[in-house]
């Protein structure tokens, strides 16, 4: 899995920087996708609740919707046309409560993301995601195997 998601990664950026060479860095921004794990970690997993910590990713995830919302200001897809971009972003917004986001600061993310839900592949991936991932969240041993 981690393996797919670097690869993935690589994948994205170099679809995002063929398709429009300008204001490379900030989409580079955006797909950094350790902000938001760090987010979802000291947010829900973190033994110990650290408000400096949980504040720092809470807002850098708000500014990495705030690029994203950027680039999509004219556009209907990250890189113009629905490509790859669009498939690598998505599941990273999709859980944009659990971040503790609000879509409707970000209009242009969030018709993006509304464009995204209803495109009917999306619809049967995570209708099957949900089959696959039924099972009941982390528990204590879990977590602590997990985040020692």
């Amino acid at each position: 899995m981690i393996d797919n998601a670097v690869n993935f990664d690589i994948i994205v950026k170099i679809v995002v920087a063929k398709e429009e060479a300008n204001d490379v860095t900030d989409r580079f921004l955006l797909l950094d996708k350790a902000q938001r794990a760090h987010n979802h970690h000291f947010s829900h997993y973190a033994p110990e609740t650290l408000p400096y910590a949980v504040d720092r990713y809470i807002n850098e995830t708000n500014r990495l919707y705030g690029v994203l919302n950027k680039q999509l200001a004219g556009n209907h897809y990250i890189a113009t046309e629905y490509s790859i971009a669009d498939i690598a972003c998505y599941p990273w917004i999709k859980p944009y409560e659990r971040q503790r986001q609000n879509l409707n600061e970000f209009p242009h993310l969030k018709a993006w993301f509304m464009r995204m839900t209803n495109r009917p592949a999306v619809k049967r991936a995570y209708a099957k995601a949900g089959l696959v991932n039924a099972g009941a969240a982390l528990t204590q041993q879990d977590k602590s195997i997990l985040f020692g």
